[in-house]
């Protein structure tokens, strides 16, 4: 699929995470199914299938959320949350929702731009300090909308050789927004900007305007605006603010072997990748989204203006899809995004789930 956020987001950190990490064995790993919530549901006879189908492919563990308006929510959980000690996967288990973190920067925007404290076409120059001004000089004359539908055209740091060996050196160190701005310093796209269609330092470069004008890290910026508003009870941002902590997260290279990588999530603290939550709080989420108005997070009038959100939204990343059309609302997250299992979901599921 063309402009797929999939293996885009920290690639490169695969050679990092696997030096110090064990191979675990596959035993236990191929549990189907698992536990639906509404057999009822017309849902169910596609979706359980599927996702009996990729655990029994080697993918550790998954969690769908469907949810149509009529019908309501459909969620189905399979598989292992941790291959060491064969904990299941739960309605509840939390999951790092990845990309789809790129979906609560851009509502608390519009949030920000509904109450006049910022426009789309602010630039952003104006919310960073001199210093951040000097690590990414190519932002200059770079607005807020264009973070949002990542068109500036600024370097990917995601992609960057010299933050992956920075990330291998200091393993489990909790990377912030400023930690990695000197890793886009003097750097270019390939093409010359304005054409990459996902590059993690515009997520990142929001969540910094977003904390100037708040006054107050992301972290409780997202708490005060989306999950406390929605009443969530499971989605955080930030390793360390999730209770009993999320789903282990593995990667493989072949058949039958995993590694486990969960020691990446760790350093989870921008803004591109700094959700943990579960399908029914994503679902909650995007319900409210469609619901406007009549809803706590967005007026009428700012949907049009979410990235690939009017009537249809569509984000895939390597741990999570959401995809939203005419009402309905799927949700997949799973524990093994990167290697040969995260290629198997993102080459299959664009035919099979939508």
């Amino acid at each position: 699929m063309e402009n797929r956020l999939s293996l885009l987001l920290f690639v490169p950190v695969i050679m990092v995470v696997c030096m110090t990490c064990d191979i675990l064995d596959d035993s236990g790993k191929n549990s189907p199914a698992s536990q639906v919530n509404n057999p009822a549901h017309s849902a169910n006879a596609l979706y359980a299938g599927l996702m009996n189908k990729y655990t029994a492919k080697g993918i550790p563990g998954i969690a769908i959320g469907v949810d149509y308006p009529v019908e309501g929510t459909w969620i189905g959980v399979g598989g292992k949350a941790d291959l060491s000690t064969g904990e299941d996967v739960q309605f509840d288990s939390i999951f790092n929702a990845a990309a789809v973190s790129h979906y609560f920067l851009c509502v608390i925007t519009l949030q920000l731009i509904e109450e006049l404290k910022l426009e789309l076409t602010s630039k952003i120059w104006d919310y960073l300090t001199g210093e951040q001004q000097l690590y990414i000089l190519d932002s200059y004359g770079v607005t807020i909308e264009q973070l949002m539908n990542h068109s500036s055209g600024l370097y990917d740091y995601s992609q960057d050789v010299e933050f992956v060996l920075a990330v291998m050196a200091h393993p489990g160190r909790k990377w912030k927004a400023d930690d990695i701005l000197p890793f886009v310093f003097g750097k270019k796209t390939d093409d010359g900007g304005w054409t990459i269609p996902y590059a993690a330092t515009n997520d990142i470069l929001l969540q910094i305007c977003i904390e100037t004008i708040e006054g107050k890290p992301l972290a409780q910026v997202v708490e005060e605006r989306i999950v406390t508003p929605l009443g969530l009870t499971h989605t955080w941002f930030g390793y360390d603010s999730v209770k009993d902590g999320p789903v282990k997260s593995y990667l493989s290279f072949t058949e039958g072997e995993v590694v486990e990588n969960t020691s990446i999530l760790v350093g989870y603290y921008t803004g591109e990748a700094g959700v943990f939550s579960t399908v029914s709080d994503i679902c909650v989420i995007f319900r409210d989204l469609l619901n406007g108005s009549a809803g706590h997070l967005l007026e009428d009038a700012s949907l049009p203006l979410m990235p690939d959100i009017d009537g249809y939204i569509y984000t895939p990343s390597f741990t999570s899809w959401v995809d939203v059309e005419s009402g309905d609302i799927h949700v997949v997250l799973y524990n093994a995004g990167l290697g040969s299992l995260g290629d198997l979901i993102g080459d299959e599921i664009d035919d099979e789930f939508w």
